[in-house]
């Protein structure tokens, strides 16, 4: 009888652990030599996602697929990148995709925050910038988007509201240089801006800030840091 308790107990045991573990929604591929992804289950359908890259080049590409977890769309609560280039090469860029499935783009349910880990600054690292950068290529989000961190936008699209501080960081370049030059084509807020916009470099290309919503309040007024003008910034 007590050999009987005692497997009951075990069996219960194996059944409550495998039914705590939780598969990840992200499937993180790429052409960099190496990409280490962890996904730490927060609660719900919330994760932290840590991605590391290691390449040998200058640049690399690194595509987040985005699936719904019993169909309901999953949330990060934070995004970090540890880019680690190779020491035969003074920067290494990151090309960035967060998307969904075809006809399922907007996958992902929130973003808490995307930033680097160790830290960038915005002071040059090496004689011609900094030695990690990243650059969003697309992005689509269902919801509201926190803090991001990178050095340029091709086209994000944030279906809730920007509560965070965007910061397109300077790379330290310029024309005369030939190099990377920040840019953001298109920033569409489907909600409102209630957090702040920060474009560094004077030269950087600005292409289109959209807002559905509402601009910050006579209360809550918004901080946009814009070093050249937009094309279209405001409400559409």
């Amino acid at each position: 009888m007590l050999r009987v308790m005692m497997s009951l107990l075990f069996v219960a045991a194996v059944l409550c652990v495998t039914a705590s573990a939780q598969t990840s929604p992200f499937d993180v591929t790429g052409n960099a030599d190496t990409i280490t992804p962890t996904a730490t289950h927060v609660s719900g359908d919330t994760w932290d996602l840590d991605i590391v890259v290691r390449h040998s080049g200058s640049q690399a590409n690194v595509d987040i697929l985005v699936n719904k977890a019993s169909g309901n769309r999953p949330s990060i609560r934070h995004l970090t990148f540890d880019i680690e280039p190779d020491t035969a090469v003074d920067q290494l860029t990151v090309t960035v995709n967060i998307l969904g499935p075809t006809n399922e783009l907007d996958n992902l349910h929130s973003l808490g925050s995307m930033t680097f880990d160790p830290p960038v600054f915005e002071d040059c690292e090496v004689p011609c910038g900094p030695d990690r950068r990243i650059i969003i290529d697309e992005m689509w989000v269902f919801g509201s988007v926190g803090d991001i961190e990178c050095h340029g936008i091709g086209s994000l699209r944030i279906g809730g509201d920007l509560t965070g501080h965007l910061h397109v960081m300077s790379s330290g370049t310029s024309y005369a240089q030939g190099f990377i030059i920040e840019y953001v084509d298109l920033i569409r807020i489907e909600g409102d801006l209630t957090g702040s916009i920060a474009v560094v470099n004077a030269v950087a290309r600005i292409g289109a800030i959209e807002v559905v919503g509402d601009i910050g309040s006579a209360m809550s007024p918004v901080n946009l840091s814009l070093a050249y003008p937009a094309g279209v910034i405001g409400n559409v």
